[in-house]
């Protein structure tokens, strides 16, 4: 009758680790050099910068009175958002900052406009690979549509909320290349463990005398044990040290 196979416990699992871990650092050490030389070389890093405007809708009665309608103040923002991504703002931001060196379509695809429900605050978003770049371009934006606004709409009811500090130095967007090397670390990790101790699990091999003793049911007599390189050097000179002279002298 076929013996059932022998449960190995954590000890022997740590053991086979132990005696593999040159194999899981190579391995661990060779993932992550690839992680941090990819995104090097393929990934840009890129930022956002943002600025946001607030609208308030001023309104003259038939008294003279002044008065502020939220509501029309939120039909407005929908009506600026759409503004701000018009040609005439794009065309006008562009030609006042040449310094840029971009289209107004490269400016409207690298611009984003939002607001959220309810409110009357406009974020403008841009993203470049320059954290600076994007700082100076999205305030340019806001400095042409504050220009312009006036003129188009009869109404100067746009104020600057938060503008972006270019002197800043945010992280990146994308995954840090810290991050990214991090990531590589624990996933070639587990790949690593979890290789090795599946192929333990599959080998049929007997290699201690614990299995040898399980399944053929026999007792060890002897064993023949592990002689390292080091240690073969190290008898070698201490015979030769022993016995120094190899020859007799005959007078």
């Amino acid at each position: 009758m076929e013996k059932p196979i022998l449960n190995k416990t954590m000890i022997d699992y740590l053991q086979f680790i132990r005696n593999k871990l040159w194999l899981v650092i190579v391995f661990v050490l060779i993932s992550c050099i690839s992680t941090f030389c990819a995104y090097k070389a393929l990934v840009t890093p890129m930022y956002t910068a943002s600025s946001e405007l607030v609208i308030n809708s001023i309104t003259k009665s038939d008294e003279g009175q002044i008065y502020s309608d939220v509501t029309m103040n939120l039909n407005l923002v929908e009506t600026y958002k759409e503004i701000l991504k018009s040609d005439n703002i794009m065309n006008a931001m562009v030609a006042a900052h040449p310094e840029f060196k971009m289209s107004a379509s490269d400016l409207k695809q690298k611009l984003k406009v939002s607001s959220t429900d309810k409110t009357q605050v406009i974020k403008l978003v841009v993203e470049d690979s320059s954290y600076a770049k994007a700082a100076n371009e999205v305030n340019a934006v806001v400095e042409q549509f504050n220009e312009l606004i006036p003129t188009l709409m009869e109404l100067d009811n746009v104020k600057v909320l938060n503008q972006a500090d270019a002197s800043l130095h945010p992280g990146a967007i994308n995954a840090s290349v810290k991050m990214n090397v991090v990531i590589s670390f624990f996933v070639s990790l587990m790949i690593a463990l979890g290789t090795l101790l599946f192929l333990e699990n599959i080998n049929q091999t007997l290699r201690t005398e614990k299995e040898v003793e399980y399944y053929i049911g026999l007792p060890v007599i002897t064993s023949i044990a592990t002689i390292k390189k080091q240690d073969l050097e190290f008898n070698k000179n201490k015979l030769s040290k022993v016995g120094d002279q190899t020859h007799v002298t005959v007078k």
